[in-house]
């Protein structure tokens, strides 16, 4: 049994294939990948799910041209808003989806197993590289980060500037310093996982290491 598996609730066996042979082609444990989509979606694993935000956040489209300017606020229409807001069950960004060979407007079109296929092309330039669900987070949220020390401090290679700019628009900094490091956003995301989910994200990886090692010795076994 996948987690979450029980909230998708349209083209329930189609995804769950799919998800599953995404997952083993990414080398990752399709529970995680399902984890940062609950929680992307606020559980609803709802394709056409649309970020809001306030009149104060500008909005840019794939483009990168301005197309909701500061003061106005965003449209209550989800279709017209995704053109400029998160979209989706990764929520993917406009610049994203177009660099992906889309836009958020056509993948707000989607169903989930089609959309599924974006999601996999999001992950594929880190195939291998995701060790655990932090990291298949942190590739959603920011993918410089994957493989960077606890203390690496989210857009710090780009400046400082440009770092504290990152948690304006992300404000996931805990301990109200201006930056935002990997301990932080590891803790955020904690918090944003059901506690039994978590828990059982943890015990899955755990047994997934024992058989590894199992497997690891009887190959050594036999050289």
């Amino acid at each position: 049994m996948i987690v979450f598996e029980d909230k998708i609730k349209f083209n329930k066996d189609a995804f769950l294939k799919k998800l599953q042979n995404i997952a083993t082609d990414l080398k990752v444990q399709p529970d995680w990948i399902m984890a940062v989509m609950n929680s992307e979606t606020g559980g609803t694993f709802n394709p056409q799910i649309v970020n809001k935000q306030k009149a104060t956040t500008p909005g840019y489209d794939g483009e990168g041209k301005l197309v909701k300017p500061v003061g106005t606020p965003d449209s209550t229409n989800d279709f017209e808003r995704s053109k400029y807001r998160a979209t989706g069950l990764i929520q993917f960004m406009p610049k994203t989806a177009k660099y992906l060979g889309t836009s958020t407007q056509q993948l707000y079109k989607m169903n989930n197993v089609q959309q599924l296929d974006y999601v996999h092309k999001y992950f594929l330039p880190a195939k291998g590289k995701m060790k655990n669900f932090e990291d298949v987070y942190q590739y959603t949220f920011y993918p410089y980060s994957v493989g960077k020390p606890e203390d690496y401090i989210f857009g710090s290679e780009k400046g400082l500037e440009y770092a504290k700019k990152l948690v304006q628009q992300n404000p996931l900094d805990l301990n109200h310093d201006g930056y935002l490091t990997v301990a932080e956003f590891r803790e955020f995301i904690y918090k944003k996982i059901p506690k039994e989910f978590l828990s059982l994200l943890k015990k899955k990886w755990k047994r997934l290491l024992l058989q590894l090692k199992k497997t690891k010795a009887v190959y050594l076994a036999d050289c």
